[in-house]
Order: C-alpha cells, then sequence, then structure tokens
C-alpha cells in the first residue's frame, strides 16, 4: 500500500468514526467525502485534509464574519487593530498549543490546529471542544 492510498483510508476511518460518534451515516467509500463538518451550538468546525503533511489533519473552527463586526474596508482602523493583535497573538499560541487564528477567503477569522490521523473520534472531538470555547471567547472579544 502506497504512502497516499494509506493517507486516505486513515483520514477515511477518522471521518467513518466521526460520523458515528455524531451519529451521522457513515461515507461509503473515501472518495464520497473529502471533509467532515459540524455545526454545535452555531458554531462550524471542520476536519480536512492537512495540505502539507500527510500524516495529519487540519481542524478548523469558524469564530466570526468579519463583515458583520467591522467596515471591512482597508483603512477600517478597527479591522486593521485586530488583524495586528491576531499576527502578534500566532507565534505565542502556536509554541503552546498549536492553534492558529487566520483569516479566510470570506472574511471569516477561523482558529485551526493539525490533528494526527492517528487520533480517535473522541480525542478530535475534545480538541474541537476545546477550539470551540477557544472560538467563543475570542468571538467575545472581537464585539468589544
Amino acid at each position: 500500500m502506497n504512502a497516499p492510498t494509506l493517507y486516505v483510508n486513515s483520514f477515511f476511518k477518522l471521518l467513518c468514526q466521526l460520523a458515528s460518534a455524531h451519529g451521522l451515516a457513515q461515507p461509503e467509500s473515501p472518495d464520497e467525502v473529502r471533509e467532515f463538518a459540524f455545526t454545535p451550538g452555531g458554531v462550524s468546525y471542520r476536519l480536512m485534509p492537512q495540505p502539507q503533511d500527510g500524516t495529519q489533519a487540519l481542524l478548523e473552527i469558524d469564530i466570526t464574519r468579519l463583515d458583520t463586526q467591522f467596515d471591512n474596508t482597508p483603512t477600517s482602523p478597527a479591522l486593521e487593530q485586530l488583524l495586528r493583535t491576531l499576527l502578534q497573538l500566532n507565534p505565542v499560541l502556536e509554541d503552546k498549543n498549536q492553534w492558529l487564528i487566520s483569516l479566510d477567503d470570506e472574511d471569516v477569522l477561523v482558529l485551526s490546529t493539525p490533528v494526527s490521523l492517528m487520533s480517535s473520534a473522541e480525542a478530535v472531538q475534545m480538541l474541537a471542544l476545546d477550539g470551540l470555547q477557544r472560538a467563543r471567547f475570542l468571538a467575545l472579544a472581537t464585539h468589544q
């Protein structure tokens, strides 16, 4: 079995475990689904392949849409201050717990961390719970 096949099977196995843990139908084949998305309490999290490392997946949790919080123009002082703060926080977060904050293409503030494909569904759920709590805290901070 070559490395890409092993990766697809490991990721697929983890997705099936998560689907089962959440009471969802399991996908029938690795080609059927490429990410696991779940939205508890209105906050979404996703598990998808890690683009740079075939032994890991990437857990992403949405924090807030910036266009609902700020005048989303390049000259917005509030947006500029938030982005500067995030850039300063990322090195601290990465060293302590590997959570990173970023802004996606749709101006959604996202919290993300790598997940080993050898993790159990329970471990991913615990990590997601930790991330959801962090995301809620950061969402409250962006509202102030």
